[in-house]
């Protein structure tokens, strides 16, 4: 039996044939030109080196083995035969930037200079194991091309013609897409029996080279964007490329994105014939060819999809989606998704979903990550539905939407602010003003006597009441007075105080003064309150000489103006005299405090309440010492500045801690001695008593009085009260008090920014409540805290930034109303409007829409023939039918002008299948028309559906005349689809098709002006309404 004939590989090689470094330097390009010319020239005569170069000339490599599918039950083994990553050759087709050889000689018969057709040869680009690629300038055109030719053995040879049949069909598919994300085909040359292409030239690097520099987040996903909008346009167009990645995208130096190598592509449906290009006979024999044979695996080993590696499910545009995402993988990861020592132990990796890690530091989000993972999907179905949907996940940048959404809050922020701002200064400017200090005294004096501090049992009040002037007269006898020093002094009282009424002259004579003088010498811890005037008088030097003790050191008091006192008769003088003290009165006229030393001819002196306490501690006025920032008084330091003079502390003295002049002095006449009751005696021993009058002809001088007392006495007595417990009532200085009303403007600011309007009016409460309980609280402590600045500041604050932020918010609702008000349904509207904190903006932005031109035909010729109103009449009711379907569908009216209909999809409620709905609504537009057929007006509509990248939002000048609309390239592309649709017809772009998918029945056409490719819609069965 005859043995069968050996392969041509088997055959015993010859002493001429091919040697492996002669094969390497052979496909990289770098033999000389005589070298290289006798390869190929020995190529055409040796079957043995052919067969043993296909395999590594075609590309990629593993296009021809039979596939063997994977059980999925089974994990896979390891001992197949490793496909190496090297194996991912570097495409140089229109790409300086793919690694070159180093030394790419051109082949002698593509000297520089020399010509193919009318393009000039100037220098090879690259070699490849099926060709060549050289650059080429046009002189017909002025502009530099790539020229790929295919390797003189493969195109001579007949048993090479599915390389030529690849070579052709790749310049077909990549002469079929229109896009400017995919490298353009100039022309189909075939010359001397050699088929060339030539192609567009792109001056820049391959997306593997360009990765191989740290690229931001931002930066990848602005080139897949680019890239994944021309496989989507390949899509659109029938053809599925089945070779995606890194070497085949390639990038210009001028941030260009383009895709390459359609050696591999598939047509779904059959392909559109391609352009042709004289002096290229039989060429519809080559383009009308299968691209490759069923049941082969072809790609790129790492990059190719399951479905490719095993067969187990069609190979579809999810295929290229599934590649696509590995080569962004790679490019964020820096490394492929899934490794593996063969084919099948890849697969099983992409079936378990096991992960390559990281070999970078690069941050992916976690919602870009999201996304790439559901593309490398092992089950095609859990996949995106089609490219384009993948690249709106890609645009769906949550980062990009937060950048917006924090722009608009720092604008809320920043007004918020500024009106806080503006309100807290407004507050803080009057509070230091006269007229606001006295409404502060006020609200302090309410304040401080709705919570008095407790009364000190030690200080009891003498009134001279209306009674006892009745009982006793006016002015008060002297023995009278006498009679009751005399008992007080028997009774053991601590310090007695009269108050300033003894200027009065006596009625019954000096023996009366006499006798009153030698009761306060007896009993000694007397103290007499002489008024300060501003009357000149020339005892009140004698006085002062006689009071102050040499210890003092002369010289003006720092706070006091008074220039003389009137003092009491000589024989009043035993006693301790001391100056009234100079009230200081607000504009408000409320007695806010007294101050601890007065000034009595330059000498500074303890006031009334100080002399007091200084005779109970058995203290003569001998013992007062000046210090340099104020005097001494035995353990006691009076400073005599500012902080001399002190508030009252609004105290309220019991029914025990009052009592009246006339009532004790009943109690003396009717005895012998000066001698009161002993449970009087027991009630006022070691207490310090106050005498002063009361009526109610006296003007009130502040909140002090309790219409008892006079309001000095009282003043006095809170005085003393806050000396014996060494706790006097201070005023919390005016720095402080600003800075409170500073913090009580940025708490509610804030509050009124983070919050919603509703709790903002609790949030105001719980301020104004905290003030409020805080200055009674520092009250009862004796510290008085101005509470209206801070109040007033919180409701200033409130109001004005809810007040601007309700109307900013408002004021924004109503630019929406009244730009989508008519164009979009009232109640998607109110939707939009009620969630356009995060939905919708009128501020310009990038976004992809479809965009429906509706073009209405017929009513001019009608004109003619019948009455303008019946006319008119029907061209309303199909322009309304044309927008009661678009806004049916979600969609908006841009504009409804002349005999045209123009509707945006996608904005501005956000929308993935906007371009299926755009479609819905152009059948059910022409769907509405055919109803009409009977109708005399003979109207016909056409439209033009288009898909795309358009800028969105308000646009106008700054005259004030703003229009929210559509601007770019899907505008214009609609309104010529619609002129070119057929009639009643519904013309759609390629973007539209590709991301409707299969949902409708499309045709491809070439009916633009610029011979672009378009669809025509036949029918569809998802025209209902969303």
């Amino acid at each position: 039996m005859a043995s069968p004939p050996r392969p041509p590989s088997a055959q015993p090689p010859s002493p001429a044939c091919l040697k492996p470094h002669e094969v390497s330097l052979f496909l990289q390009g770098q033999l000389p030109p005589e070298r290289r010319q006798r390869v190929e020239a020995h190529l055409g005569g040796c079957a043995r080196c052919r067969a043993e170069l296909a395999p590594t000339a075609a590309d990629p490599p593993r296009d021809s083995r039979p596939a063997a599918p994977v059980r999925p039950s089974e994990p896979p083994s390891q001992d197949t035969t490793r496909t190496e990553d090297s194996q991912d050759a570097t495409r140089a087709e229109g790409s300086r930037a793919a690694p070159r050889p180093q030394a790419s000689a051109a082949p002698q018969d593509f000297e520089p200079g020399s010509r193919v057709g009318r393009y000039v040869i100037e220098r090879v680009l690259g070699t490849g194991g099926m060709g060549a690629v050289y650059l080429a300038h046009d002189p017909e055109l002025h502009r530099r091309v790539a020229i790929k030719r295919l390797h003189s053995w493969m195109s001579e040879r007949p048993e090479h013609e599915e390389h030529k049949t690849r070579f052709l069909r790749e310049a077909q598919a990549m002469a079929s897409v229109s896009h400017p994300n995919v490298v353009t085909i100039h022309d189909l040359l075939h010359v001397e029996g050699r088929f060339f292409v030539a192609m567009e030239y792109v001056e820049g690097t391959t997306l593997r080279e360009w990765s191989r520099t740290p690229r931001s987040t931002r930066q990848i996903l602005e080139i897949f964007r680019h890239a994944g909008a021309g496989l989507a346009a390949a899509h659109a167009a029938g053809l599925i490329h089945r070779d995606i990645k890194p070497s085949n995208i390639l990038i210009g130096v001028d941030g260009s994105v383009r895709v390459s190598d359609f050696g591999l592509a598939r047509s779904r449906e059959g392909l559109p014939d391609a352009p042709r290009s004289e002096g290229a006979p039989g060429q519809e024999r080559w383009l009308g060819q299968e691209l490759t044979r069923a049941g082969l695996v072809v790609g790129t080993p790492g990059y190719m999809a399951p479905e490719q590696m095993t067969l187990l499910f069609p190979v579809d545009e999810r295929s290229d989606q599934f590649s696509f995402c590995v080569a962004l993988y790679e490019t964020l990861h820096g490394c492929r998704p899934f490794a593996g020592d063969n084919d099948a132990e890849v697969e099983w990796n992409i079936r378990t979903r096991r992960f390559q890690p990281s070999s970078t530091r690069t941050r992916v989000p976690p919602w870009l990550s999201d996304v790439v993972l559901r593309g490398l999907s092992h089950d095609p179905k859990e996949r995106f539905p089609s490219m384009e949907a993948l690249l709106q996940a890609l645009a769906r940048d949550p980062a990009r939407e937060q950048e917006s959404a924090r722009n608009r809050v720092r604008r809320r922020v920043r007004r918020g602010v500024l009106l806080g701002a503006l309100a807290t200064a407004l507050v803080m400017a009057l509070a230091p003003t006269h007229a606001w200090r006295g409404f502060e005294e006020r609200a302090q004096g309410l304040l401080l006597t709705a919570r008095p501090r407790p009364w000190n049992k030690q200080v009891v009040l003498l009134a001279i009441d209306q009674p006892t002037i009745d009982t006793v007269g006016w002015p008060q006898p002297r023995h009278v007075q006498a009679r009751m020093v005399e008992a007080l002094g028997r009774a053991g009282v601590k310090a007695l105080g009269i108050d300033s009424f003894l200027y009065l002259p006596a009625r019954d004579g000096p023996s009366a003064d006499a006798a009153l003088g030698e009761a306060i010498a007896r009993y000694g811890r007397v103290v007499l309150a002489a008024p300060c005037t501003f009357e000149a008088n020339d005892k009140a030097q004698a006085l002062a000489q006689r009071l102050e003790s040499s210890s003092l050191a002369p010289g003006p008091s720092p706070r006091f103006g008074c220039q003389g006192v009137l003092a009491p008769q000589e024989p009043l003088l035993r006693g301790s005299v001391v100056a009234q003290v100079e009230v200081a009165r607000s504009a408000s006229g409320n007695v806010r405090g007294a101050y601890l030393l007065s000034n009595l001819a330059g000498r500074a002196l303890p006031t009334f309440a100080l002399g007091m306490y200084m005779r109970g501690l058995g203290l003569p006025i001998s013992d007062i010492l000046q210090e340099p920032d104020g005097v001494r008084l035995g353990a006691l330091h009076v400073p005599t500045d500012d902080s001399s003079a002190v508030l009252a502390s609004f105290r309220r003295p019991g029914a025990t801690d009052v009592l009246s002049y006339g009532a004790l002095y009943a109690e003396l006449a009717q005895a012998r001695e000066p001698v009161f009751p002993p449970a009087l005696a027991e009630h006022l021993k070691d207490k310090y008593v106050l005498v002063g009058q009361t009526a109610e002809s006296v003007r009130d001088l502040g909140p002090f009085a309790n219409g008892q007392t006079l309001p000095l006495v009282l003043l006095h007595a809170s005085l003393l009260s806050d000396l014996l417990e060494a706790r006097p009532v201070r005023e919390l200085p005016l720095g402080l008090q600003l800075a409170l009303i500073a913090l009580c403007g940025a708490l509610l600011t804030g509050a009124v920014l983070v919050l919603r309007p509703s709790l903002t009016f609790a949030s105001v409460l719980v301020v104004l409540l905290g003030v409020v309980g805080g200055a009674l609280l520092l009250a009862e402590r004796g510290v008085v805290l101005g509470p209206l600045g801070p109040m007033v500041a919180s409701v200033l604050v409130f109001g004005l930034v809810l007040a601007g932020r309700i109307s900013a918010d408002e004021q924004e609702r109503s630019r929406m109303r009244h730009t989508f008000e008519g164009y979009v349904d009232d109640a998607e509207l109110e939707r939009l409007v009620s969630a356009s904190e995060g939905v919708l903006s009128l501020e310009g932005s990038r976004q992809r829409v479809s965009v429906l031109f509706a073009w209405v035909q017929g009513a001019t010729g009608a004109l003619e023939r019948l009455p303008p109103e019946e006319v008119v009449g029907e061209l309303r009711e199909v322009l309304d039918g044309v927008v009661h379907e678009v806004l049916a569908r979600k969609g908006r009216v841009d504009s409804l002008r002349g005999e045209g209909v123009l509707a945006v999809f996608g904005d501005p409620q956000r929308m993935v299948d906007h371009a299926r709905r755009a479609v819905e609504a152009a059948l059910a537009v022409r769907s509405r028309l055919e109803a009409r057929a009977t109708s005399r007006v003979a109207l016909e509509v056409r439209v033009g559906v288009a898909t795309g990248e358009a800028l969105v939002g308000n646009v106008g000048s700054r005259g004030g005349r703003w229009e929210y609309t559509v601007l770019g390239s899907p505008m214009d592309q609609a309104r010529q689809l619609a002129r070119h649709a057929p009639r009643g017809g519904v013309l759609v772009s390629a973007d539209t098709q590709a991301s409707c998918g299969r949902r409708f029945d499309f045709t491809p056409t070439r009916g633009t002006e610029a011979g672009q490719l378009a669809f025509v819609v036949r029918d569809g069965g998802g025209s209902q309404a969303a």
